[in-house]
């Protein structure tokens, strides 16, 4: 099992982070191409989303299922063949303008990927720091 946490700081109020978490992620996650609706309503519990990334030149695709969503945190897990993820987001406001949010993320994987899963342990929490600052600067300048 591999795990991280991360933390970035926000210039935008708790108020409205998840939901601007949750919407329109095509436009801050670069490498997003696609959010296809499986199963319920995007964003809430239980809801099943199909998304798909290009990495590198080609197609990886994935299934994201909301576990939690509350005005402080969001909980998801990921699947993709051989990779299991859960990742914890919690936000706490530090004053009326800035928030600060926290990522807690866990990888399990299986058959040969277990191996690469240690290898890649430092790739895997830049992966997260590179969400996590383009989802900073798309709110800081989008407002």
């Amino acid at each position: 099992m591999v795990k991280h946490q991360c933390e970035v700081v926000l210039e935008f109020p708790l108020e409205v982070m998840v939901q601007r978490f949750l919407e329109d992620r095509e436009s801050w996650q670069t490498d997003l191409i696609s959010v296809k609706s499986i199963k319920g309503i995007l964003g809430k519990v239980g809801s099943i989303q199909e998304l798909t990334f290009l990495v590198g030149r080609r197609e990886v695709k994935m299934t994201e299922t909301v576990v939690a969503v509350d005005p402080n945190r969001l909980v998801f897990i990921y699947q993709a063949k051989g990779v299991w993820n859960r990742v914890s987001c919690t936000f706490e406001s530090i004053s009326p303008s800035k928030t600060k949010w926290v990522l807690h993320s866990e990888f399990k994987m299986k058959g040969l990927l277990r191996f690469f899963g240690w290898l890649m342990q430092s790739a895997f929490k830049k992966q997260s720091i590179r969400y996590m600052e383009q989802f900073k600067t798309y709110t800081e300048t989008t407002g």
